[in-house]
């Protein structure tokens, strides 16, 4: 007696020969999202291929000033994503919804949602601890003699544009590795 196999079957059989035909998508290249979490902070997924044609993947966080995080378990099929990242414990799960946008979740502790949109470069922010000339104040390279005038310190004097006098402020590094800046 010959038994008719059943929609179930034929449709999950269906499914996967449908699955495995799309293969996996093409998405090479820099994706950007934001993630909101009481502040908002940038990600960057970078895909590429290694030699072995396999996935690999890593995250910047540009706001953070954290690049080349590195990505496990990196997986691409034909409508989804998803990566692990141990380092910072975290990973994420996405929809390919278009060649330029994947709508998932970042589960970090939490869960939140991110949409990533492919960019050709992501914007470097423009901030007041990294300027760029032209500067609106003058600076000076000095140093002064310590009290018994065997040791020599350097220093970073700015000087505001316009008229003074100006209030001065003083800032000494404590311990430890640094630069003026204190990076």
């Amino acid at each position: 007696m010959h038994k008719k196999p059943s929609a179930i079957l034929i449709l999950t059989f269906l499914a996967i020969s449908s699955a495995i035909g799309q293969g996996s998508r093409n998405i090479s290249g820099t994706w950007l999202g934001t993630l909101h979490a009481g502040i908002d902070l940038r990600v960057v997924f970078n895909f590429s291929k290694d030699d072995s044609a396999r996935w690999q993947a890593t995250i910047d966080s540009p706001d953070q000033n954290s690049t080349g995080i590195p990505c496990v378990r990196v997986r691409v099929f034909a409508d989804s994503v998803t990566l692990e990242s141990p380092v910072i414990g975290g990973h994420f799960r996405g929809v390919i919804l278009q060649d330029s946008t994947i709508q998932g979740q970042w589960i970090q502790g939490s869960t939140l949602p991110l949409v990533l949109k492919k960019v050709d470069k992501v914007a470097r922010l423009s901030r007041p601890q990294t300027p760029v000339p032209p500067f609106p104040y003058r600076s000076e390279d000095v140093e002064y003699a310590g009290k018994d005038s065997t040791l020599r310190y350097g220093a970073t004097l700015t000087i505001p544009s316009g008229k003074g006098p100006f209030p001065a402020v003083v800032l000494i590094s404590g311990t430890g590795h640094n630069t003026r800046d204190e990076d």
